[in-house]
């Protein structure tokens, strides 16, 4: 499996707690804007859908070079498996961003080239009432190439959130197996921050994540 893996990044949340500041608690709001696809405001009096605002940030970055390479030259974006195995008509959030950002000029095409065969524990579940978050080895062998033809030699996975990075480590550990050469970057529309490294929702960044033999993620704050 890979030891690393750069994703990009223009947002941030800190997770919800009473003491956080506005600004924090707006954040939350943010994320979850955009893991259920919410309409948010659009400036001008306009509304788009959450994953359209993600897929405008998206291309006004990559045109201001605020993640250097991760998204230059030409790549087909991937969306990033739910947790659970696809339902017909269900919510897809990575599915979601990558067609906006698609849309807003950003990748060659967009393609389903991961899926998941096997449920696991939800991110945002794993940890709670003594459960171990799933490992980036488990999140491997729950996932499988699609068999599709890569017309590509980089690809830009793409997500709702991320924590430790442990699924997107999986995801592209797959691809790079499956599709040998291929370079392997990834997108998220928004990360976890600790309440002290928390300046603005607003954060457009690219952030290192290292995967350890001991099957742990750790993502740069």
């Amino acid at each position: 499996m890979l030891s690393s893996l750069r994703v990009a990044t223009p947002t941030a949340y800190v997770p919800w707690r009473q003491e956080l500041s506005a600004a924090a608690q707006r954040s939350s709001r943010w994320k979850n804007d955009i893991k259920n696809n919410r309409p948010v405001s659009g400036g001008g009096g306009k509304t788009l859908l959450a994953s359209e605002m993600v897929g405008r940030l998206a291309a006004q970055d990559q045109a201001a070079g605020a993640y250097g390479d991760v998204l230059q030259g030409e790549f087909v974006l991937v969306p990033v498996p739910r947790s659970s195995k696809r339902v017909k008509d269900q919510l897809w959030p990575g599915l979601e961003i990558a067609e906006a950002m698609l849309k807003a000029g950003v990748g060659t095409d967009v393609l389903e080239l991961v899926e998941r065969h096997k449920s696991v524990h939800r991110s945002s579940t794993s940890g709670r009432e003594g459960r171990e978050r799933t490992t980036a080895e488990q999140h491997y062998e729950s996932l499988r190439t699609t068999g599709l033809l890569l017309p590509a030699e980089k690809v830009v996975l793409v997500d709702d959130v991320v924590t430790s990075g442990a699924t997107l480590i999986a995801a592209a550990s797959c691809i790079t197996e499956a599709y040998e050469g291929t370079q392997v970057e990834a997108f998220v529309a928004i990360r976890t921050c600790f309440p002290r490294a928390f300046d603005s929702v607003r954060s457009p960044a690219v952030k290192g994540i290292t995967h350890y033999p001991s099957g742990k993620c750790f993502r740069e704050e």
